[in-house]
């Protein structure tokens, strides 16, 4: 059962960054699948995609035939916000501002991004989640002074705890006032315990690589992850194989194929704790 925990008042929407340095960590999926669970509990979401070289949320919300403007025809001036703003046809609260078509020529849309939020912000929503790029790009920084808090996503691999580190920091510079890790693509089994110990598996969603694969991966534990970069944990989502094959058809965490894995219920106890609710961990919900 979920319990309302004690929470800062924040001004409506709650606007955050869902970033990190390094690319392939799944900022997108958990962007994608964040704004869903948090549609499901009747709150209005709108998310940004902010990376103009590789834009994505457009087909996973099932928007790519629909998405005809994006970020960089609302900075050109042609059109409001309110005007490229496309709503998902499997969740009607859950709305997308795409990226826009790469243009090595249009001007850098960071410049015009604050304006951007700001004018976002007016509209009816809960939530707005801002998905930047990875690498250490000047839309991260124009937008960590826009935002109340950073959502900082890694995966346990030593190379993403780095540009995890190094994100937090930057909008931690820039003017972000809270920062949270998100651990994804996590391989549950062991997840407490250290690599010299012994092994045992704690959860539910078993680790099933073969003993070498998991012998030679550069990965760490939860414990390890969590003490090597100093942010409070707000959730982990374990790796699951066939998400591949869901990304592939544009599915959520809504669709009847993934509503009932741990995928799923990872990004719906995440986005218990957004709206204040205490949930524990690794609940089954």
């Amino acid at each position: 059962m979920e319990q309302r925990s004690a929470a800062p008042v924040f001004a409506q929407p709650e606007i955050r960054l869902i970033t990190s340095a390094k690319g392939g960590v799944g900022k997108s999926t958990v962007c994608a699948n964040l704004g869903a669970a948090l549609a499901l509990r009747g709150k209005r979401v709108l998310l940004v995609d902010c990376d103009v070289a590789n834009r994505c949320l457009d087909l996973m919300l099932g928007l790519q035939d629909r998405a005809i403007f994006g970020i960089r025809d609302i900075m050109s001036g042609d059109i409001s916000a309110a005007d490229a703003v496309y709503a998902c046809p499997a969740l009607p609260n859950l709305h997308l501002i795409p990226g826009s078509r790469f243009d090595e020529e249009a001007p850098d849309p960071a410049q015009a991004l604050p304006a951007l939020i700001k004018e976002a912000a007016l509209g009816d929503y809960d939530h707005i989640f801002i998905d930047t790029p990875g690498g250490m790009h000047s839309i991260l920084a124009a937008a960590a002074g826009c935002v109340s808090e950073a959502l900082i996503v890694s995966s346990a691999q030593t190379t993403a705890i780095r540009s995890a580190q190094a994100a937090a920091a930057l909008v931690a510079q820039h003017g972000t006032p809270s920062q949270r890790l998100i651990i994804n693509q996590f391989m549950a089994a062991d997840a407490f315990m250290p690599r010299h110990a012994k092994r045992r598996s704690i959860l539910r969603f078993p680790d099933r690589r073969s003993p070498k694969k998991r012998q030679n991966d550069a990965s760490v534990t939860l414990v390890e992850t969590v003490d090597t970069l100093g942010l409070s944990l707000l959730g982990v989502i374990p790796f699951d194989a066939s998400l591949w094959d869901a990304q592939n058809k544009g599915l959520l965490l809504c669709d009847p194929a993934l509503a009932d894995t741990f995928f799923a219920k990872a990004h719906r106890n995440i986005a218990a704790r957004l709206c204040h609710f205490s949930v524990p961990l690794f609940a089954d919900r």
